[in-house]
């Protein structure tokens, strides 16, 4: 048996829209080796990838968007204490901060406390940092 229906129909042929060569496929999407670079760079730093360790602690310390110097301390070396490890200098924690200040995690705000220049450090709190 023929089905009937088969032999009536009209078959179409859909021809593909012709490929695009590669350079126009490419066109708009070349960037240069600096842009690149700064994507690359902002990629890792959403990541925290071009941290060490001892400042991805340091960033873990701020429970609050603000803090001074001595309590950032405080935090950071309760945590190395609890694990047995070398406690850190208020000069070697201040050394991590201003390196967190340059790559842009942190802003360092001065302020006068009693006639005594102080600095707080702050940092936007927000989920999944790293």
């Amino acid at each position: 048996m023929v089905d009937v229906n088969k032999k009536n129909r009209k078959i179409e042929l859909k021809k593909a829209p012709p490929r695009p060569s590669l350079e126009e496929s490419l066109k708009g999407k070349i960037l240069s080796e600096k842009a690149l670079q700064l994507k690359l760079h902002s990629e890792m730093k959403l990541l925290g990838q071009d941290l060490d360790p001892d400042a991805r602690t340091v960033l873990d310390c701020f429970r609050k968007p603000r803090l001074i110097l001595e309590r950032v301390q405080i935090i950071f070396n309760q945590t190395r204490k609890a694990m047995g490890m070398e406690m850190k200098t208020s000069d070697q924690i201040r050394e991590i901060l201003g390196d967190l200040a340059e790559k842009g995690y942190i802003e360092i705000d001065k302020f006068i406390y009693e006639n005594e220049e102080k600095e707080a450090f702050l940092y936007q709190i927000r989920e999944n940092n790293f």
